[in-house]
């Protein structure tokens, strides 16, 4: 019986793949004058440790909300390696903030994320195309765009957030946006819309659709504060 176990586990082992089990999630902040923060799902973090530009290797830690230890540095490229699509992180809170690139984003897979709060914050990016996202389980975006003053172009086209409750400051201090199409978000389950568009100066057109829904909104404080370009009507 030993033997015949034995033999078993030994042709499991030639079966399995031995790197499926060491593969693991984890950011690296490389370079010097052009820093950039890569992320990787792989069995290389002690590769990336020990090479001359590598600056820091942090774990990924998905608490909610939670700030990443790589915000203290100025990243300027931020890139989602090919080994990365399969992690299926459930929050990517902060990932992309203060960020002047982005390079990979198709590497990510947020089929399985609830927290997109801060997602894009204070970032330089002057459009961004995030039609590609999967966020039927999203729970919370607030403050995802808030402080990206250069973006100019924001493609939201397909975003599922019938389950979102909170999109406080979602889209605060947008400055340049002069056109916003959130014509696929179902926002039935939202509860807190304050602030939402607060300092959107150049934004004067909203494109939404039936799915848009304010019944369930609690807060709505300064939704649409110091909006002066915004005009009303439909279309």
């Amino acid at each position: 019986m030993k033997k015949i176990l034995l033999l078993f586990l030994t042709f499991l082992s030639v079966l399995i793949p031995k790197n499926v089990y060491a593969a693991e999630a984890y950011a690296v902040v490389s370079g010097f004058s052009n820093i950039t923060l890569t992320f990787y799902y792989d069995d290389n973090k002690n590769t990336h440790e020990n090479e001359s530009n590598t600056r820091a290797v942090y774990k990924l830690k998905e608490k909610y909300n939670a700030r990443p230890e790589w915000i203290q540095w100025k990243i300027a490229t931020i890139c989602f390696d090919e080994s990365f699509v399969h992690y299926t992180p459930k929050s990517t809170a902060h990932w992309c903030r203060d960020g002047h690139s982005l390079k990979g984003l198709e590497n990510l897979n947020t089929s399985m994320v609830e927290d997109m709060s801060y997602m894009f914050s204070n970032s330089n990016f002057t459009s961004l195309d995030l039609s590609g996202l999967n966020t039927r389980n999203v729970r919370d975006m607030n403050h995802m765009f808030d402080g990206c003053y250069d973006l100019n172009s924001l493609s939201l086209n397909g975003l599922n957030t019938e389950n979102v409750k909170n999109m406080t400051s979602m889209f605060n201090y947008c400055e340049k946006l002069k056109s916003l199409d959130i014509s696929s978000f179902n926002t039935i389950n939202v509860e807190n819309m304050s602030y939402m568009f607060y300092s959107c100066y150049s934004l004067s057109t909203i494109y939404v659709s039936e799915k848009w829904s304010t019944e369930n909104v609690s807060n709505s404080y300064s939704m649409f504060s110091y909006c002066h370009s915004l005009l009303g009507g439909c279309g």
